[in-house]
C-alpha cells in the first residue's frame, strides 16, 4: 500500500473484465438477458412479469405482494416439478417486476423454464388460498409493530416520502389497505398485468442466445390470456411536499433507542451509481468512527435498503443508550457538517477511492461470478431495460473516480439539511431527544402511524 502523500494505483497488470452479456427483444415489451459461461455445469433461468408493487391501485397496497405468494404456493403440480428437477424455487418483488428464479443442471433447463412460466400462466385462483396468504401478511405487518429496527426503517421512509401510514410506500402495504383486497381485486390484477407479452426472461450459464431464445419461445407457447382489459397506468400515492427532518416513534419498553438517518439513494441503472456507492461507504465510516471512537459505543452502523414504489431509501442506523442518544445525534449532525467543510475532504476521498478501486473491482466481478449472482443481476437489468453497454460502463466509471468527484456527491447527497432521521426508543428518551435536530422540522409519529 502506498503512502498518504502518493495514494496507490490499480497495478497495471490486473485486467478486470465482465462475461459476456446478450439482450434480445421479441417484440411488444418481452424481452431476454442471458449471459453465455460454458464453465458451468449449471444454468440459473429467472422469468419476471413487467408489473410489480408500483402498479398496486390506491388504497390497494400489498397486492403485488400478495399475487406472489399466490403464485409460489399454487397448485396443479407446476412449480412444485421444479423441486423434482432439483431446484430451489424463489421469488421476486420489485416496483417494476414480480418474478420467479431457480437453478439447475443444463440438462433440465429448458423444462424448468417451462415450469416457471406456468407459475404465472397458471396461477392459482382459488378464493381459500387467496384468504390464507392475505391473512399471512396480515400477521407480517402486525409484528412489524413490534420491532424497533423495522420501524426506525419505516421513519426514514415516512421523513424522506411523506405518505402516511409509510407502509403505503412499500411492498407489504399497511393493514389497512391489506384487509381491504377483495378476491375481485385480486383476479382483477391477474388478468391485467400477467401476460406474455409483458414477460422477461434471465438466463445465465451453460448455453448459447439461440438456446435461451428457443427455450424461452417455447415457455410461453400457448399461453393464453383474458379477455379484461389491461390495466391502466396506476396514478401515483399522494405525497405530502412537506418533507420532514426527524420523525420521533415511542415505543415503550425498549431499553435502548434505534437511532437511523439515511435518505433517497440512487436507483439501479442510474449513471453516477457507482460514484454515489463509493461516498455512501466513505460518509457510513465516518458516522461510525464518530459513535465508536467519541462515544466509545462497543456497536457501530448498519444499514438496510427499503424500496419503495419510486425509490430507493437507504437506512444507516445504530443501537444506542438512552443518555447517548442526544450526544450521538450531535455528533453524527456535525461529522456531516464537518464533511462539507473539511478542507482535506477531497484528498481523503481520493485515498478511499486509490484504496478501494481493487476491491470495488473485484465486488463488481463478484455480481457475476456464479449463474445465480449473475441471473440476479440480469433481472436488476431486464427491470429498467438497462442497455447492456451500461453494464459495462461501470467499469469505466470505476477507474475514473477521484477525490474531487466523490466530494461533489458528498457535498451534494449529505448536506444536513438533506438528512432524515428516525429515532425508535422509551418514550421518556424520545421527549429528550427532540431538541437535537436543530432548524429540522421534528415531528412525532405513533407505531400505528408509520405501520398502520
Amino acid at each position: 500500500m502506498g503512502s498518504e502523500h502518493e495514494p496507490p494505483t490499480t497495478p497495471e497488470t490486473i485486467t478486470v473484465t465482465f462475461p459476456p452479456i446478450a439482450r434480445h427483444e421479441f417484440g411488444g415489451d418481452a424481452q431476454l438477458y442471458m449471459l453465455e459461461d460454458r464453465s458451468s455445469p449449471l444454468v440459473s433461468l429467472g422469468v419476471c412479469i413487467q408489473a410489480g408493487f408500483a402498479d398496486d391501485p390506491v388504497n390497494k397496497e400489498g397486492l403485488a405482494r400478495l399475487v406472489v405468494s399466490c403464485m409460489r404456493r399454487s397448485g396443479g403440480g407446476h412449480l412444485e416439478g421444479l423441486t423434482t428437477l432439483g431446484a430451489e424455487l424463489s421469488s421476486r418483488l420489485r416496483p417494476q417486476s414480480i418474478g420467479l428464479r431457480c437453478t439447475v443442471e443444463r440438462k433440465y433447463a429448458a423444462q424448468a423454464l417451462a415450469l416457471l412460466v406456468r407459475g404465472f400462466s397458471k396461477l392459482d385462483r382459488d378464493p381459500a388460498l387467496f384468504e390464507r396468504e392475505r391473512n399471512a401478511q396480515l400477521e407480517l405487518l402486525g409484528a412489524m409493530r413490534s420491532d424497533p429496527r423495522s420501524l426506525g426503517g419505516h421513519g426514514i421512509v415516512f421523513a424522506s416520502l411523506p405518505v402516511a401510514p409509510a407502509s403505503r410506500s412499500l411492498a407489504t402495504g399497511c393493514p389497512e389497505s391489506v384487509a381491504s383486497i377483495s378476491h375481485e381485486d385480486f383476479l382483477r390484477w391477474v388478468d391485467a398485468h400477467l401476460r406474455p407479452s409483458r414477460l422477461s426472461f434471465a438466463l445465465a450459464g451453460n448455453l448459447s442466445l439461440d438456446e435461451a431464445k428457443s427455450w424461452a419461445i417455447a415457455a410461453a407457447t400457448g399461453w393464453t390470456v383474458a379477455t379484461r382489459t389491461p390495466a391502466s397506468p396506476t396514478p401515483p400515492v399522494p405525497i405530502d411536499p412537506d418533507r420532514h427532518g426527524a420523525v420521533l416513534t415511542p415505543l415503550p419498553g425498549m431499553q435502548d433507542v434505534i437511532l437511523s438517518y439515511g435518505g433517497t439513494e440512487a436507483p439501479y441503472g442510474a449513471r453516477d451509481r457507482v460514484l454515489i456507492e463509493t461516498a455512501n461507504s466513505f460518509v457510513a465510516s465516518f458516522i461510525n468512527r464518530k459513535l465508536r471512537t467519541h462515544l466509545r459505543a462497543a456497536y457501530g452502523v448498519d444499514w438496510q435498503a427499503w424500496q419503495t414504489r419510486s425509490e430507493i431509501v437507504t437506512q444507516y442506523f445504530a443501537p444506542v443508550t438512552p443518555e447517548a442518544l442526544a450526544p450521538a445525534i450531535q455528533g453524527c449532525r456535525r461529522q456531516l457538517e464537518q464533511l462539507q467543510d473539511d478542507p482535506q475532504i477531497r484528498r481523503r476521498a481520493g485515498l478511499i477511492a486509490n484504496e478501494n478501486r481493487l476491491a470495488q473491482y473485484v465486488a463488481q466481478m463478484r455480481r457475476y461470478e456464479t449463474t445465480s449472482a449473475a441471473c440476479g443481476q440480469l433481472l436488476n437489468m431486464a427491470d429498467v431495460r438497462l442497455p447492456v453497454e451500461r453494464a459495462y460502463r461501470e467499469l469505466d466509471q470505476l477507474y475514473a473516480l477521484d477525490g474531487s468527484k466523490i466530494a461533489s456527491v458528498i457535498s451534494e447527497r449529505f448536506a444536513p439539511e438533506k438528512m432524515r432521521w428516525s429515532v425508535v426508543g422509551p418514550p421518556e428518551a424520545i421527549e429528550r431527544a427532540a431538541g437535537s435536530f436543530g432548524a429540522a422540522k421534528v415531528v412525532r409519529r405513533t407505531v400505528e402511524g408509520l405501520v398502520g
